[in-house]
């Protein structure tokens, strides 16, 4: 699991990663964990396709209340693009769960290659979260600057 964090001495951990279905039992805790859809368990393989590392960008849409947001649009890394890409062509018919805090925010079942680099999850948060985001995308882009990337 990774981590958005909120800089200062408030500084919460925000837990994030983008899973694929693993689509078979009895596989080792070591490459999989547990994730709940609903009345529905699942296995999911670990570690995630996506990490915190890899977004590059974030988009937010406000919702009809002040301070709150119903989405946000991620950009990732070339890397982690094709990561998604190679992992939604190879595991049609298997969920893609995004978790924040251990928490499914969104669980689609997979039914074509997303190959843009990009994703929009649809959800609730608030100001707070997305600060988090904000801030773990600006350390992204320093750190690949850094990188030389």
């Amino acid at each position: 699991m990774v981590s958005f964090a909120v800089g200062g001495a408030d500084k919460p951990q925000i837990t994030f990663g983008i899973y694929v279905e693993t689509g078979v039992t009895g596989v080792a805790s070591t490459q999989a964990r547990p994730v709940n859809l609903g009345p529905k368990k699942i296995m999911v393989k670990v570690p995630p396709v996506i990490s915190k590392s890899d977004v590059l960008a974030a988009s937010f849409k406000p919702a009809n209340r002040p301070g709150y947001y119903q989405g946000v649009g991620l950009r990732f890394s070339n890397a982690a693009g094709r990561a998604l890409s190679l992992a939604t062509r190879d595991n049609q018919g298997r969920e893609l769960v995004v978790l924040y805090n251990n928490s499914v925010i969104m669980a689609a079942k997979i039914d074509t290659v997303i190959d843009n680099n990009y994703l929009y999850i649809s959800f609730n948060f608030d100001e707070r979260m997305k600060k988090a985001i904000e801030l773990q995308v600006d350390d992204n882009r320093r750190n690949r600057k850094l990188d030389g990337r």
